[in-house]
């Protein structure tokens, strides 16, 4: 990454992303996660990337919610 709010997303992104890959385990969040992904990637390519930073955002802050409910509700 090649400004400071890039270099502070990748290292976000180290901190963050051992924390929500056991949510990967649910195919419908692993599909969702995939479908985000590929229009981040997409909005990339195209020189989008506000808009492509703003996906992958949305997305992690969905898994950190998603991941804070399963906390909440504490083993089945």
């Amino acid at each position: 990454m090649k400004t400071p709010e890039g270099v502070g997303l990748v290292e976000d992104y180290y901190d963050i992303a051992p924390l929500l890959v056991p949510l990967l385990n649910n195919p419908l969040v692993a599909e969702q996660v995939w479908v985000d992904i590929e229009r981040a990637v997409e909005q990339t390519e195209k020189g989008h990337t506000i808009e492509a930073v703003a996906t992958y955002r949305k997305m992690v802050e969905t898994l950190q919610r998603s991941r804070d409910m399963v906390d909440l509700l504490g083993p089945a």
